[in-house]
């Protein structure tokens, strides 16, 4: 047990999600016990807008693909890079 201040019993803290317990072990600089028995299930986040419009444009150029356009034609129409493009039609074809 550390001693601060002349603490002479074990300091419990309740914590709502693992992550916030990572993070405030991280900041302490101290290995904890982490009792995750107690804790809750994060709750969902609705995606960011940016990610939405993503998803969205990733959505637009894999129709486009479907339809026969190149990866290159895809990425001039959309302002992409032609890199970007190509990841989008590789994760769509080869899922993980």
């Amino acid at each position: 047990m550390r001693k601060l201040d002349k603490q002479t019993r074990a300091t419990v803290a309740v914590v709502p999600t693992y992550q916030t317990a990572t993070d405030i072990e991280k900041a302490l600089k101290v290995k904890c016990n982490i009792d995750t028995s107690i804790m809750g299930k994060p709750p969902l986040k609705a995606p960011s807008k940016a990610k939405q419009e993503k998803e969205e444009l990733k959505a637009k150029a894999l129709a486009m693909h479907e339809k026969g356009m190149s990866a290159r034609a895809i990425s001039k129409e959309l302002s992409k890079s032609n890199r970007t493009i190509s990841n989008w039609i590789n994760e769509y074809k080869n899922p993980i």
